[in-house]
């Protein structure tokens, strides 16, 4: 299959099959421990979705009527700065939803959501939310529960991404997408469809520096680089040299 006039391998972004919305929902923690009819409800009233690369899925401003789930791919999540950059401000992978928060209190959404590979996910209605959530009495807890996680893990990563050198700001977007891929069942480490333009778009450096550095980790076996992406093989080893690189570029 082609996007464009290139193809997935060409893009370093394999082309995946449709996955099944139950297998999606399944990769979500916030949604584990829900009853059996619950599940059922959300497939049924979800609607599974395909977005190509750089597509927009909702813009900062505009009404929050949805959620996503997110089932294969990377989306990135940015707003604009007071001098009307563009700023990442998350990445989020499979498991992880998007807008779900604002859906739920009916504000508009505070982001711009686009994404930066093949991307399949479960979109769905906010009232079906509140159906969910009336025969769940647990279920708006775990939400802000992950809500108050996802807003320390977006502090942590803004403040590398501002005050961070190359090494930090592309450490932390492989890492936090990284931890978003669950591991398969024999304990190998899942391969990031993230290409190095990509990388690069969304920690803020050149392309070259991304390649470099990235390079460099893979000859210090912390990564692993393939035409399908980017493998972290040892992440607390990487978030280390990390930290020792930010500590001596402060110096």
């Amino acid at each position: 299959m082609t996007h464009g006039s290139l193809t997935f391998s060409e893009l370093g972004l394999p082309f995946q099959a449709c996955p099944e919305p139950q297998a999606i929902l399944r990769l979500c923690p916030l949604f584990h421990s829900i009853k059996q009819s619950s599940r059922k409800y959300l497939v049924s009233e979800s609607h599974l979705a395909y977005a190509d690369r750089n597509e927009v899925l909702w813009t900062e401003g505009s009404p929050s009527r949805f959620f996503i789930v997110v089932g294969q791919g990377i989306l990135k999540v940015t707003q604009l700065a007071i001098n009307h950059q563009e700023v990442t401000i998350d990445a989020l992978g499979p498991g992880s939803f998007g807008g779900l928060h604002l859906s739920v209190t009916g504000a508009h959404f505070t982001s711009t959501a686009t994404s930066i590979s093949n991307f399949w996910y479960l979109k769905i209605p906010d009232q079906v939310w509140h159906q969910v959530a009336d025969q769940e009495p647990c279920l708006n807890e775990r939400l802000w529960n992950e809500v108050v996680n996802k807003m320390q893990h977006r502090i942590d990563l803004l403040s590398g991404l501002f005050l961070g050198g190359d090494h930090q700001r592309i450490g932390l977007i492989v890492l936090r997408i990284a931890e978003q891929f669950p591991e398969r069942p024999s304990g190998k480490k899942p391969t990031i469809p993230l290409s190095f333009q990509a990388l690069a778009e969304l920690s803020a450096t050149s392309l070259e520096s991304t390649s470099s550095i990235v390079k460099s980790w893979q000859r210090e076996g912390f990564v692993r680089i393939s035409v399908q992406g980017i493998r972290v093989l040892q992440p607390q080893e990487l978030s280390i040299r990390i930290n020792q690189n930010s500590a001596a570029t402060s110096l």
